[in-house]
């Protein structure tokens, strides 16, 4: 598992989305799918030295994954199972770069793991009525 949570200076996003605050493009979905393609110059015709850091490095790990069932390899700071307890750790992925971290959104994710159980642990209506 993985938070990604990067205030992007990615044109592509801005050219699709104009007139929005910086904050606003932060940890959008699919925004690292250029980073872990290793096509990071898809997304942004003028990367920074830290997006072509971080597009090495997410780009290592999805091949290693790809490959070999395991994202770690050499040079990669270690990226552990996903344990499903409340303290596990995840990579988190934003302007400081990439390092373990509890999951920052845990506490809402528990409220929808909540909600998902009760509404499905319901029994079923009957659509025959007597």
């Amino acid at each position: 598992v993985y938070h990604y949570d990067r205030q992007d200076s990615n044109s592509m996003f801005k050219q699709m989305a104009p007139g929005f605050t910086e904050d606003q493009y932060r940890g959008l979905h699919c925004g690292q799918s250029g980073y872990s393609s290793g096509n990071v110059r898809s997304m942004n015709d003028n990367p920074s030295p830290e997006d072509l850091k971080l597009s090495e490095v997410l780009s290592s790990y999805w091949f290693n994954f790809a490959s070999t069932g395991n994202p770690n390899g050499p040079g990669l700071p270690q990226w552990p199972s996903y344990d499903a307890t409340p303290d596990a750790e995840v990579l988190l992925i934003n302007n400081d770069g990439v390092k373990l971290s509890p999951l920052p959104s845990m506490s809402r994710m528990l409220v929808l793991d909540r909600i998902y159980d009760s509404r499905h642990k319901r029994p079923a209506k009957s659509a025959v009525k007597n």
